[in-house]
């Protein structure tokens, strides 16, 4: 939990000031502007995308957030102390599912960047 705290908090960091206030540009957009005038969010997130150590970043720190949920929903109700020390099994099914649902789902556009489905 300490080293994947860590690392989210670093991503955490970086994807703000990339995607937020684009003080961080690595794909060389943040002056682009789409057709009517506004930031192209969605060509800032290509490019960067495109760039493999940006995606690796970005997949590494998603796998972390993922391991990250899947120990604080299992441990939710016993950090609480709601929860007897054993805990209920339903909540050792809802947290795998949760964070690989998670997982899979903020992985996907990088993935699909990588792949050439989304250019």
């Amino acid at each position: 939990m300490r080293w994947g705290g860590a690392l989210l908090l670093a991503f955490i960091v970086f994807h703000l000031l990339h995607f937020t206030t684009r003080q961080v540009d690595p794909g060389h957009w943040a002056q682009r502007v789409d057709k009517s005038g506004r930031y192209d969010i969605y060509g800032n997130i290509v490019a960067s995308f495109r760039i493999w150590w940006v995606s690796l970043f970005y997949l590494v720190a998603m796998g972390a957030l993922g391991l990250h949920l899947w120990h604080g929903v299992w441990s939710l109700g016993r950090s609480l102390g709601v929860a007897k020390p054993s805990s209920h099994p339903l909540r050792r099914r809802v947290a795998p599912i949760l964070a690989i649902a998670l997982w899979v789902g903020f992985s996907l556009v990088p993935l699909a960047v990588i792949a050439g489905v989304i250019h």
